[in-house]
């Protein structure tokens, strides 16, 4: 098990990860963002240069306060994946939306030790929100300010919150039948 002291580090760390993208995007968001389609012969795969400016961002940052850790990103695949620490990163989650204008689109960073999952983050940065997961639990950081977070009570799925983009899009004939017996 990681040592739990390292993660208040790697909390702020993410913290400084996420204002460091959002840095990059926020000015590319609802303007001239260079669209590119990546996907050639399996159709359509959009990238920006907020997409590619944020992960190099990021990559620089991290090299800069943890040169011994690896990194596998979206935009530039990995490097030393193999190392103790290794964050992921999706500079821009939802580049659909962010190419539409639409406000839904995040910053997702993980750190993984020893190939486990240990610390999390969604960032949005329109809103100036990152929500944070880690074995501590998980919180809410908005304005300096952070609150914990946590699931309103829930008796089962028929009175359960659900809510998606286009689910069908990705799921198979029984994916599909489940889906749908879950929203009925």
């Amino acid at each position: 098990m990681m040592k739990p002291d390292l993660i208040p580090g790697f909390e702020e760390l993410l913290l400084d990860l996420n204002r460091v993208s959002a840095e990059v995007i926020l000015p590319l968001f609802r303007s001239d963002h260079g669209l590119e389609d990546k996907g050639g012969e399996t159709g359509f795969d959009p990238v920006t240069m907020a997409d590619r400016g944020a992960e190099a961002a990021i990559r620089r940052r991290l090299a800069e306060v943890v040169p011994e850790h690896g990194v596998i990103g979206e935009e530039y695949g990995e490097d030393r994946p193999d190392r103790e620490f290794v964050w992921v990163l999706d500079p821009v989650d939802g580049t659909r939306a962010f190419i539409a204008g639409l406000p839904v689109w995040t910053t997702l960073i993980s750190l993984r030790w020893r190939g486990e999952p240990v610390l999390s983050s969604i960032g949005q940065p329109y809103l100036g929100e990152v929500f944070i997961g880690s074995p501590e639990g998980s919180r809410l950081v908005r304005g300096g300010e952070s609150r914990p977070l946590r699931v309103r009570p829930c008796f089962g799925l028929s009175v359960a919150t659900i809510a998606s983009t286009d689910p069908i899009a990705y799921f198979g004939a029984d994916e599909k039948a489940a889906w749908d017996r879950v929203r009925a």
